[in-house]
């Protein structure tokens, strides 16, 4: 049978739990805060950027304002369209010219 803990045990518990959860905090901080930078960085790109998932669709995460203005559309043609699918079809057909 387990002894039960020693009320100094219990508060080193607590202190190493309380320890852990706060350095939890700071890294989830400093996580939003990078995020933050990384997004304002690719908002204000002077080149359209734009990230997408593949599997089990291509879907986008992320597209700057510039994307759709570099190929003289819409974000929202761009979402509705397989967009990436039909550059791709165009370049490669482009290939055999």
């Amino acid at each position: 049978m387990s002894e039960k803990p020693t009320y100094q045990e219990l508060e080193q518990r607590v202190r190493e739990l309380e320890k852990t959860e706060s350095e939890r905090k700071q890294t989830a901080k400093a996580l939003r805060e990078n995020e933050a930078f990384i997004k304002a960085v690719l908002d204000n790109l002077p080149i359209g950027i734009a990230v997408n998932s593949v599997d089990p669709s291509v879907k986008f995460e992320y597209m700057n304002d510039n994307f759709p203005k570099y190929y003289r559309t819409s974000r929202a043609h761009l979402l509705i369209r397989m967009f990436f699918g039909m550059l791709f079809t165009r370049t490669r057909n482009l290939g055999r010219q």
